[in-house]
């Protein structure tokens, strides 16, 4: 095979970034690396380090990928705790009514409201943690697609 027909690209390969830009690259490379010019050695060398920078991005890319992957991964099982909780706290509220038919003093619920403050206080956390880990990824990925395309635009 040619060199020509291994970099060749189609514009709808992606893997966690969009590829036809690191191509681009690899192309531009190889087409520096075949002229004769002095003064090309300075702009090879240039674009071989924007080459390993985006590497070093992507791969910091992946890498925060999988802690996210593997943190969301845990939210299923912490779910479906505060499901058997909430379930808990209905039977235990069922049973109570059925029970009792007078009227339910304050220090008789104290227990109860505290159980649902802290389920309620439970899931409110979990929901922002869930939010802030989404936000953080969206920022993440916006921060090094900026600082490609600006190491890019400064070459």
């Amino acid at each position: 095979m040619g060199k020509k027909e291994e970099i060749e690209i189609k514009e709808d390969d992606y893997e966690l970034i969009p590829m036809s830009p690191i191509r681009r690259l690899e192309k531009r490379l190889e087409r520096i690396e075949n002229l004769s010019i002095p003064e090309s050695g300075t702009v090879f060398k240039d674009v071989l380090e924007i080459v390993r920078m985006n590497q070093l991005i992507v791969d910091e890319l992946a890498k925060s990928n999988d802690a996210l992957r593997i943190e969301i991964s845990k939210l299923p099982a912490k779910i479906d705790e505060l499901v058997m909780n909430l379930k808990e706290l209905i039977n235990f509220i069922k049973a109570a009514g059925h029970q009792e038919e007078r009227e339910i003093s304050k220090e008789a619920m104290a227990p109860l409201l505290a159980k649902l403050d802290e389920l309620v206080k439970t899931n409110k956390e979990a929901s922002e943690k869930n939010d802030a880990m989404l936000e953080l990824e969206r920022d993440q990925h916006h921060y090094k697609q900026d600082l490609y395309k600006d190491k890019l635009r400064s070459h």
